[in-house]
């Protein structure tokens, strides 16, 4: 009965078979007639395609690379191996060879000993600011603890990087790379505008606070290192992934293959 090309209602449960007053039907003769004289179907083929990757994994290797100098120039400011890599610098009118560096330890070890942790050494940041930051203003006092805050809070976003573009070699969903470069940048910022306050000079002088030619306090070299590589990490990672309509466009065919439905 499968075979049977009268059979037109088959399934493992049930089937119907016409009889012979239903073949001669004239309903069923015509039908059959056009059923006979059907085009041949055949089954459609269609091109395959190749899409390049949206990942650009030199410039995702360069984020990388970036944030791994990032930390490097917080730890070699911490442990004090490198004290060119301050963070700022207090001036010494007489004597600019002088000036007294301030690195990221002087800037945790300050904060821990405002928080009646005991610390040991000269530090400069707490006696010459957060010593008295509690009868300061509060937009100083916010200012002077941005500082540190801003300092852990790069660290953690420039190792949270690093995890997010190794996981990157390993699929193609497209990270964020731009929307955490930028935040990780702004906090940066949030620190260099900390010192621009406990400099404490008048606004004229934030040319010569940022540029190293003021006569209080002035930006060190590792923040500015920071900041620098923050801006080539930001950059790169709008360059990371291509853009949709870009790996459309860049759609090879490979192959064709057929349509059956």
């Amino acid at each position: 009965m499968k075979n049977n090309p009268y059979v037109f209602y088959e399934n493992t449960d049930s089937s119907y078979d016409m009889s012979k007053k239903e073949k001669a039907t004239p309903y069923f003769l015509s039908y059959w007639a056009a059923w006979l004289k059907r085009p041949y179907y055949e089954d459609p083929v269609v091109p395959v395609y190749e899409y390049p990757k949206p990942r650009r994994t030199v410039f995702v290797a360069l984020i990388l690379v970036l944030m791994l100098a990032i930390i490097a120039v917080a730890a070699v400011s911490f442990l004090g191996v490198l004290p060119q890599l301050a963070l700022f610098e207090k001036v010494d009118i007489d004597d600019a060879s002088a000036n007294t560096k301030i690195g990221v330890d002087d800037v945790v070890n300050s904060t821990l000993k405002s928080f009646s942790i005991e610390r040991e050494g000269d530090l400069v940041f707490y006696w010459d600011a957060l010593r008295d930051a509690e009868n300061a203003e509060l937009q100083t006092q916010i200012a002077y603890y941005a500082i540190p805050a801003s300092l852990v809070l790069t660290v953690l976003i420039s190792i949270y990087i690093v995890f997010k573009s190794i996981a990157s070699f390993t699929n193609d969903k497209r990270k964020k790379f731009p929307y955490i470069s930028l935040i990780l940048l702004l906090f940066s910022l949030l620190g260099v505008v900390g010192g621009a306050v406990w400099n404490g000079q008048p606004m004229a002088s934030l040319v010569g606070y940022l540029t190293g030619s003021g006569t209080n306090m002035i930006l060190g070299y590792g923040y500015l290192a920071i900041i620098g590589l923050e801006v080539l990490a930001l950059i790169f990672s709008l360059f990371a992934y291509r853009s949709k309509a870009a790996v459309q466009k860049g759609a090879k065919i490979v192959g064709h293959r057929k349509v059956t439905e």
